[in-house]
Formats: C-alpha cells, structure tokens, sequence
C-alpha cells in the first residue's frame, strides 16, 4: 500500500530537509482505471487531453481508457509516436518536440499511456508546456512513473532531464499483468539494481560530503524484500506479486523526488547501464531492456563492493599512476578509451580529472577511514548471490552473456562508464584505490563470451 501522507503534502524528515511528492493520486490494483475521474480531478479536472503512446502501449490500455473518456465529455489529442530503429520510440529530442508541437490552446493536461519512454518524454514536455500531466501504466518495468527526472538520449549521450512528476498514477494490475514478461521481469531488475544505488548514494556522502537521507533510504529497503521473497511468482504474472512490485517500484521512484536527484536509484549499475546504451545508439543496434541491463550490472556492481570491502588497506595498489597531472596531457589517452563516444562524454570526464598529487591525497584519505567507510556501507551492502537468485527465479537475465553483451564491452564500460557522468560510485572508489582496471578484465573474462562485434542484440526497450 502507498502511504497516502506521503502524496503531496510537504513533511518534515530527520535528514533536516522538507520533502514534497507533488502526485496527488495514486491507485494500484486490478479495476484501477476505474478511478480515472479522481485521477483527472487530480490534474485539475481538465476538459482538453492530449494523450500520448505508441502503437503497443495503445493497443494495451486506450480502448479501456478512452471509453471512460467518453462519459465525461473530455476532448482527445492523440499522439502515437513513431517506432524507433528497432520497434519502440526512442526518449530523444526528436519525440519530445513532437509531444511539445501537439499540444493546442484547448490542452489542459498530457494524459501518459505507456511505460518508461513514453512516461519520460511526457514529464519533460509537460514540465516545458506548463500543463500538468497523468499516467496510466502499461506495464511493470521501470520505477520512473512518479519520479520528476527524466532519462533522455541526446546527441548520443544518456542525460538525466528534469521532468514534472505526474499529478496521477493509474496501474490497473489486468493491463500491467499482461504486459510482455520481459519488460516485468525488468521491472524487477530496476528495482533490486536501487539496492547498490543506495550504496553509492551513501558512498558519495562520506567520500565527498554529498547530501544523503536515511530516511528516504528506508522507504524502500521493506518492499524490496517482500519483492525478492515473490520473485517466482513475478515470472508467472501472479497479480499479487506484480502488485507487490508495482507498488514497490513507485516507492522507489519517490526515493528520487525526496532526494532532488537520481542518486538513491541509480549508481554505478546504470552507468555501466548507460554506457551499453550510448554505444548501442551509436552503432545503430538494438539494445536490450533498460531494466534487464541494470538488473545484471547491480549484480557485478555488488561483486566489486564485496572484493573492496574484503580488502585490506595494506593491499591496496595505490592511486593510478598511468594518467598525466595536466588534463590537455590526459585527455588524448582518455580520448582513446572512449572513442567515438568521447565527444558526448568529454565534459563529464574532465570534471572527474584528478592531478597526480590529488589523487595521492584522495587515496591516502580513503586509506585513513577505509574501515569506517565500509563499516558504514555494510548494512546497505547486497549479497550479489541474493541478487542473482532473485532474478534467476523470476527468469530475468543475470549475466552480460544473457543479454549478448561481448566481454570487450563488459570490460570497456567497467572501466570507462564513470566518465559520463560527474557522480561518485563505486567504480570512482575502485579507480582510486588501483582496483578497478584489474577487476574488470578479470570481470569480463569470467562472465561474457566473445561474440563478434556485429552480433545483434535481444529486441526491446523500455
């Protein structure tokens, strides 16, 4: 169950900061559509629409929405976005103008009918037209539905937008139930990827002094466990269970409005996430499940938390000492790692830029609180193991090799994914210490197969 106190109304947290979950409405089960009249009472009671899917998204779930439409004499707009390169839209720049372009004087409202593409492109145009926006969930596969960021590919690079959180959530459990299994077993691979998401969000606080709230961690620790306790039954579409996981997942997208930022949902797993996918973009092949990639990254994610925090201070090998101090020095030899990503990815990696004296204080500080540091994370710290038999239980992938990932490119991004994006994880902590290019190449050799570099990928986007 939604804590309804939780739904905007501003409170007070131990942290010292007042959080606000500006979605008013919220309702999950089966029948949920059923209070589309409360949901739109929510967005102000609008008498215009413009009501966006895709052709999948609409076959779902418009023919039971729109006969509710009808009723209450509310005026339509439709936009059905176009199909990508490989079958769904795309969340680029492309798509959100189309949304923004469509919206007419009579527009009170954007009505969401989709899932994460179609929820990300509605909240950045909404937020850019001043209209309040709504969503009915087609299915079970992001935690992204009430959050008020949005994750775009622009010029090649995976950015994170602000958005405008919707005023309503609808999740009808018959239209989420019956939803592609792959994209509800990625829902549950978003979900368990928070868990090494929260420990680099803590991470950043002792490292770098960041804000972190325990509160707002704790949200979702319960629900996650009730998931991963009924993840057999997610792989079979049991309606409890995909409940269980909605409701879960929206808990988590709340994680992300409390903090102002992406950073309790998303750590080292969705950059190595990330980067598969700007890669993917620019090669023009098609990439699997946004939460299928993330579900297999928190796994190698909590295995590089479990190897450092095993290790002891005296065997650690010391701050890089391959990188010149002067970044015009440095930058032709990153340039190299990254390739025809370094233009998109340039800026993001020069703010992480180090000179060699700085990083031989950074390492000598992170030798001094090594134990407290990782006292500190232990509690937050997933059992990679556990992860994994959740996913395998609910037939989710679990390894770079299920998703068809070459071990070249698990090795690449292990290493290069922390440039793109000015965020302290776990990989930053790894570099620092002189673990993190050993580990991936040992990584890689371990768990993905050499597949030729034109070898396609499994269909599907969120």
């Amino acid at each position: 169950m939604i804590p309804a106190h939780l739904l905007d109304r501003p409170f007070a947290c131990e942290c010292g900061r007042t959080h606000h979950i500006p979605t008013r409405h919220i309702t999950i089960g089966r029948g949920a559509l059923e209070a589309l009249p409360e949901a739109l009472a929510a967005a102000g009671r609008p008498k215009g629409l413009l009501a966006v899917s895709d052709s999948a998204t609409r076959s779902a779930a418009w023919e039971a929405i729109a006969s509710r439409l009808v009723p209450l004499g509310i005026g339509v707009t439709e936009v059905v976005l176009p199909a990508g390169p490989h079958g769904p839209p795309l969340a680029d720049e492309s798509n959100r103008r189309r949304i923004q372009q469509a919206v007419r004087p009579d527009t009170d409202a954007i009505l969401a009918v989709g899932s994460g593409t179609i929820n990300d492109l509605a909240k950045v145009a909404s937020r850019t037209c001043g209209k309040p926006y709504l969503v009915c969930a087609t299915a079970p596969s992001m935690n992204g539905y009430p959050s008020t960021n949005a994750s775009l590919l622009e010029a090649g690079l995976k950015v994170t937008r602000p958005g405008q959180g919707p005023s309503a959530i609808l999740a009808d459990l018959a239209i989420l139930c019956a939803a592609p299994l792959p994209m509800i077993r990625a829902g549950l691979g978003d979900l368990l990827s928070q868990q090494t998401a929260l420990v680099d969000w803590r991470l950043a606080s002792l490292v770098q002094g960041t804000a972190y709230c325990a509160a707002t961690a704790r949200l979702v620790a319960g629900p996650i466990q009730r998931v991963i306790r009924e993840a057999e039954a997610i792989g079979r579409r049991q309606e409890t269970a995909v409940g269980e996981l909605t409701e879960a997942l929206i808990l988590s997208g709340f994680t992300m409005v409390m903090a102002g930022q992406s950073s309790p949902a998303s750590g080292a797993e969705h950059l190595i996430s990330h980067y598969w996918e700007m890669e993917a973009a620019l090669a023009g092949r098609e990439e699997p499940l946004h939460g299928a990639q993330v579900g297999v990254t928190c796994i190698l994610t909590a295995h590089l938390m479990a190897r450092l925090a095993d290790r002891a201070v005296r065997d650690l090998p010391g701050p890089p000492r391959n990188l010149p101090d002067a970044w015009e020095a440095a930058e032709p030899l990153l340039a190299a790692r990254h390739g025809s990503l370094w233009a998109v990815v340039r800026q993001e990696a020069r703010a992480k830029h180090l000179a060699a004296p700085d990083r031989v204080g950074r390492f000598a500080m992170l030798g001094e609180r090594w134990a407290e540091i990782w006292a500190a994370l232990g509690p937050l710290r997933p059992d990679p193991g556990s992860l994994q038999s959740a996913l395998e239980r609910a037939g989710a992938p679990t390894t770079p090799t299920d998703l068809e990932v070459t071990a070249d490119a698990v090795e690449r991004a292990l290493v290069a994914a922390r440039d793109i994006r000015n965020r302290y994880t776990v990989l930053d902590l790894a570099t620092e210490v002189g673990l993190l290019e050993g580990w991936a190449k040992e990584t890689a050799g371990r768990s993905a197969p050499e597949i030729a570099p034109g070898a396609s990928h499994p269909a599907g986007q969120e």
